[in-house]
């Protein structure tokens, strides 16, 4: 509810040319979480004891919960009126259960794979039914029609389906091939979300004013090029350019997210602002999805039913390598999708 709702909401209280600002902030913020996250609940693990973990995250969603209900005035409903979709809600959720519970099992074979194929089946009856549906829950009209929101929402999920494997990468080969502890691994992960969390709001200003999908389409570059150096690490690759490589992918997804948030956005009516919000969270998480599918099918492939150990690290390696090179190119149909929607022209520049 929160990362469908979010971005709508800011769309609809600020103004197109601080947009890009706002949203630079919420990612910014967004990524600020990721980085305290693992320090903090490391902290408390180790000194307070794991309990803490859950005490203090109620205190904290009850001290947000305050400040929404405080803060948080006016509503900004532009779909007033509308019935709400219980059809499309249904078959969507059915398909995208079937879809997620076969991924997750496909390599038992079977009867995984026929609920992979039919949930696949189930998104295309899906989509048929929404482009006919008069109030749906997903415009198709949106994807398309509108070049601008189709291309930044398809760059969204080939960037995260390629970018969110670092983190699970490089916290086991940290950890199994270089013998970091567990901690330490942390501190050299926090590299990414670090920087992210603090170029983001920058990005997100710049794309106030220059071309925001050609900051997206730069940083999705500079994505490409850090997958490119990850696929050639090795046992024995210096620390400081693993680092660099962190660092890099750090500023790609800053300069990317922000700016094609701020473009997604801006390509839509608000009445629909609710749907290019949701819609936008629907590709990242589709995106880690399609990720962590790639991965296992790898990981199968090099490793079969082995754990990552000190015994299998040069399969592990192997299967890092592969992924790498593998969402290297996705990155780079990435960018090729996100040069196809320079120049737009948004909706309230049109209207």
């Amino acid at each position: 509810m929160i990362s469908g709702n979010s971005v709508a909401i800011l769309s609809s209280v600020f103004p197109p040319a601080k947009r890009g600002q706002a949203m630079g902030v919420i990612v910014g913020c967004v990524y600020l979480g990721l980085s305290l996250g693992p320090v903090l609940s490391g902290f408390m693990v180790t000194n307070l004891g794991w309990r803490w973990i859950f005490y203090l995250g109620v205190l904290v969603e009850l001290f947000c919960l305050f400040l929404t209900v405080l803060k948080l005035e006016g509503e900004w409903a532009d779909a007033r009126g509308e019935r709400f979709d219980y059809v499309g809600t249904l078959l969507y959720i059915t398909s995208l259960f079937c879809l997620i519970y076969g991924a997750l099992n496909q390599r038992e074979g079977g009867i995984y794979l026929v609920f992979m194929a039919s949930g696949a089946l189930g998104f295309l009856i899906f989509l048929a039914f929404e482009h006919r549906c008069s109030s749906p829950i997903l415009d198709v009209s949106l994807v398309i029609r509108n070049r601008v929101f189709a291309f930044s929402s398809l760059a969204t999920l080939i960037n995260y389906a390629a970018s969110s494997s670092i983190a699970f990468f490089f916290s086991l080969y940290l950890q199994v091939v270089r013998g970091y502890s567990p901690q330490w691994a942390g501190w050299i992960l926090i590299i990414q979300p670090v920087i992210q969390a603090v170029l983001s709001p920058l990005f997100g200003r710049l794309a106030d004013r220059v071309s925001a999908a050609g900051l997206a389409t730069a940083g999705m570059a500079l994505c490409t090029l850090s997958l490119g150096l990850a696929s050639q690490i090795h046992g024995g690759t210096p620390m400081y350019m693993i680092m660099g490589m962190l660092a890099l992918m750090g500023v790609g997804f800053g300069l990317f997210s922000s700016p094609n948030t701020t473009t997604v956005m801006s390509s839509v009516p608000p009445r629909s602002y609710g749907i290019a919000s949701s819609f936008l969270a629907t590709m990242r998480t589709m995106g880690m999805l399609c990720s962590m599918t790639i991965i296992t099918l790898v990981f199968k492939h090099f490793m079969g039913d082995h754990p990552v150990s000190a015994e299998t690290r040069s399969s592990f390696l192997a299967s890092m390598h592969l992924c790498m090179m593998i969402f290297c190119f996705l990155c780079v149909a990435g960018v090729f999708c996100s040069m196809v929607r320079l120049n737009p022209v948004s909706w309230d520049e049109a209207s």
